[in-house]
């Protein structure tokens, strides 16, 4: 219910992804299942990406998956943020990348209340990456390994710059 897609932006294989309540998906978003390499796909008949009620996704973004992309609740993405849960294979060099398909690197989950901030890239290493709840991913910021629940990360690769302290309740530099 009360979702709203920019109608600049592109879905492929809808059937492969799921929408919550109250999303919002502005201009120039690719949400994209690469049926191409259907062979890769393991979902079973489930959706491969996920969007969680009343999450944000900002414009220019990507969100690209043959496992599994979820993003839960109450989400803010900024703009021209990229997440990829697999990689192009290039293993062959005698074959061009082009024709080598592509590789799942392992399953994302954007727990409920994160902001991922512009131009942000989120890339699974070869594991599952969860970026834990109420976390801060910051502007430009390279994320290939899980991050806790309420921390805020940021540069290249993601390093901890703050966690939230319960006993002070608030933010604390590391």
């Amino acid at each position: 219910k009360n979702v709203t897609i920019h109608p600049k932006s592109r879905i492929n294989a809808s059937n492969y992804i799921s929408l919550g309540n109250e999303v919002l998906i502005q201009q120039d978003v690719w949400l994209n299942v690469p049926l191409h390499q259907v062979s890769h796909i393991k979902n079973n008949g489930k959706a491969i990406i996920k969007i969680g009620d009343r999450t944000r996704i900002g414009p220019r973004t990507t969100i690209s998956a043959i496992g599994l992309i979820e993003v839960e609740s109450d989400v803010l993405i900024g703009l021209n943020v990229t997440i990829e849960d697999h990689l192009h294979s290039f293993l062959d060099i005698k074959e061009p990348i082009l024709n080598q398909g592509i590789i799942d690197r392992g399953n994302i989950i954007v727990r409920s209340g994160c902001w991922i901030a512009s131009n942000s890239v989120i890339v699974s290493s070869g594991k599952k990456l969860v970026i834990g709840r109420g976390s801060i991913v910051s502007a430009n910021t390279i994320v290939k390994e899980s991050v806790e629940d309420y921390t805020v990360v940021s540069g290249n690769p993601a390093k901890i710059v703050k966690r939230y302290n319960n006993e002070l309740r608030q933010w604390v530099n590391e």
